[in-house]
């Protein structure tokens, strides 16, 4: 998970870092966040650019997808009872929520996605801190050895 993640929070604080140097840059942000910042990036590539900053806003509907099958699955879990309707059904009422969300949250994309990130590095922390425990070695001798547990 951190060596998934660092190159792009590094690519990230390089592109915060030079969006006030660069005065395109800056008042496309300042015209339209992060998406304008990255439009202003490619835009040296032409039509090419125009053609990945699609694929890019694109790509969202991909990810989307994946979290609400997930949500689907993780409601008929957690609620056995709910096995008998079909799956589809759930993701459809996730759909059903997560749209007028998405609506509102949009008036204010920035503060939004600040305040979801801010929830989620709690969510992600205690996956860090609970995944490295002994029961995920399978108590193997040799994390036993580097916790010190055996000498």
């Amino acid at each position: 998970m951190v060596t998934s993640t660092i190159p792009l929070l590094v690519l990230g604080a390089a592109i915060g870092g030079a969006v006030p140097n660069i005065p395109e840059w800056n008042a496309a942000y300042l015209a339209n966040s992060v998406g304008g910042i990255v439009t202003a990036m490619l835009s040296p590539a032409g039509g090419f650019g125009k053609f990945v900053a699609v694929i890019l806003a694109l790509s969202v509907i991909g990810n989307i997808a994946i979290s609400t099958y997930s949500i689907a699955l993780n409601i008929q879990m957690f609620l056995p009872i709910l096995t008998r309707a079909p799956r589809a059904t759930f993701s459809i009422i996730t759909t059903a929520v997560l749209i007028p969300v998405a609506i509102e949250a949009a008036h204010s994309f920035f503060a939004s996605l600040e305040n979801f990130l801010s929830i989620i590095g709690y969510w992600s922390a205690s996956f860090v801190a609970i995944g490295p425990n002994p029961s995920g070695y399978r108590g193997s001798a040799q994390f036993l050895r580097i916790a010190g547990e055996l000498s």
